[in-house]
């Protein structure tokens, strides 16, 4: 029997020519242009709806899904904040509200789409559920979209052959969940091997003819291709029994067209929505703050916005903007700010090595290179000396600190380096094994979480976390106060 393992797309993209992360795309995104913002919700909104479908397995939590990621990333643009990998931002987006959905047990009512999928659906979901973030989120890019492995290594930020480790490692996980036997790691080899057949797979090749093929890994190879056979779009539908590569795209034009509305809308018409959380003295604070401000701050303010270091007015913003953070006191507006703050110090050091400009700096961005003495972060080029202090460890792909000075060469020579952590306060709203939510803000765990205290839901504390690329962020340390 011969399978059809690749997806076919509900209807063929209209702005398939465009490239979502030319800088002249995304400089319209920025500026939230119609005609742009019409062509990426085309393009992205069918492949948010088949990831989260992937997942969850349910029409109307995909198409809400899908839809809310469009309305956050409004809000970001409207935050100023930059996109530099947009089809991996709404990506990990769409992970988030997944992680969330998965966390709360509430993917949504039951559907046609359920009862089609029979039993292997439910056991699909049950086992991918049991699986890393990571690892979901891969599988989901991998199995969902009709794209190559180099186009989600675009997505994650990462290289295509660092991706045949974890495309390995995420079905053999997988395939053990599902109640196989699971392989002992190989060599990397049979990484390759592996891409190799899955690729053979997509073109119709028999099973048993490709895993034949490495006779030194064949029943390996054999029980990962049938893990891959029942990961396919859209997630637990047996090959063996029905192939449906369209299943659950019927009749998503009506839900795109009326997202497509709202997001079209919101990213016209300035909608104010109270924060969560600022009410009894924060919110006479704030009153205080905002009159004080209309007296004699406002113009200062607005003097000081496009300050950068060495500018008379750069105290003066940086003034504002500790006490704006100070007055965001619900956790998931206080990241947004916290993360709108450091894009704000990584484009102040970018203009400044641009100008030529010298002197001290402190800024944050992701670590993408730190090979020897120069590294690469946020796009800025770091001169590392063994002079330079490195507090901890610091790992590739999570966002660190710099503090050095930017040198006539355009480069920073960095005095101290550090993993990026921010401070949340907050209430436990639900807790597992692997994530955390707190008021609204999904949280990663490791088994490198420290704890301090027993934690449950309903649990006040402090975390201290770690940001890493494209992914919700990450818990160093988590402080039980009540």
């Amino acid at each position: 029997m011969r399978y059809n393992f690749c997806m076919r797309e509900a209807r063929k993209d209209v702005n398939s020519a465009t490239d979502f992360s030319s800088k002249n795309f995304l400089r319209s995104i920025q500026r939230l242009e119609p005609e742009a913002l019409d062509a990426l919700h085309d393009a992205f909104f069918p492949k948010l709806y088949r990831y989260a479908l992937y997942s969850l397995g349910e029409r109307l939590a995909g198409q809400e899904i899908a839809s809310e990621v469009f309305l956050k990333l409004v809000g970001r643009l409207r935050q100023g904040i930059k996109m530099r990998n947009l089809p991996g931002w709404l990506f990990a987006a769409a992970a988030e509200q997944v992680q969330a959905r998965i966390l709360a047990a509430l993917p949504g009512p039951p559907s046609e789409m359920s009862a089609e999928l029979g039993k292997y659906g439910p056991l699909f979901r049950r086992s991918l559920h049991t699986l890393a973030p990571e690892q979901q989120h891969f599988l989901a890019l991998r199995f969902s979209q009709e794209a190559a492995l180099e186009e989600i290594a675009g997505w994650l930020g990462s290289q295509e052959r660092e991706l045949h480790s974890l495309q390995l490692q995420s079905l053999n996980m997988l395939l053990g969940a599902l109640g196989g036997k699971p392989i002992i790691p190989s060599e990397e080899p049979m990484e390759r091997a592996l891409q190799v057949c899955l690729q053979n797979l997509g073109s119709g090749s028999r099973l048993d003819e490709i895993s034949a093929s490495y006779p030194k890994w064949s029943q390996e190879l054999h029980a990962l291709l049938e893990a891959a056979h029942f990961s396919q779009y859209p997630g637990g539908i047996d090959p063996r029994q029905k192939t449906q590569p369209l299943a659950g795209m019927e009749d998503l034009q009506e839900a795109q067209d009326r997202s497509k509305a709202e997001f079209l809308q919101a990213a016209q018409v300035r909608i104010a929505r109270p924060q969560p959380g600022r009410t009894g003295k924060w919110l006479v604070i704030s009153m205080v703050v905002v009159l004080l401000l209309a007296m004699c701050g406002a113009g200062m303010a607005a003097l000081s916005a496009n300050s950068v270091p060495g500018n008379a007015l750069y105290g003066v913003q940086r003034g504002f903007e500790e006490l704006r953070l100070a007055l965001t006191r619900y956790p998931s507006a206080r990241l947004e700010v916290e993360l709108f703050y450091d894009q704000r110090r990584l484009d102040e050091v970018e203009e400044l090595l641009e100008k030529g400009w010298t002197g001290a700096v402190v800024f944050g961005g992701v670590l993408e290179q730190n090979q020897g003495d120069r590294w690469q972060v946020g796009g800025v080029p770091v001169s590392v000396s063994p002079e330079t202090e490195i507090l901890g460890s610091i790992q590739p792909g999570y966002s660190v600190t710099v503090q050095g000075e930017i040198t006539p060469e355009r480069t920073v020579q960095a005095e101290r380096l550090q993993m990026r952590e921010i401070q949340m306060q907050g209430k436990i709203q639900s807790l597992s094994e692997a994530n955390l939510v707190i008021d609204g803000v999904q949280v990663i765990l490791t088994p490198e979480t420290i704890w301090q205290g027993q934690a449950e839901a309903g649990s006040r504390v402090i975390v201290y976390l770690l940001l890493p690329e494209n992914m919700p962020p990450q818990a160093r340390l988590v402080e039980v106060l009540e």
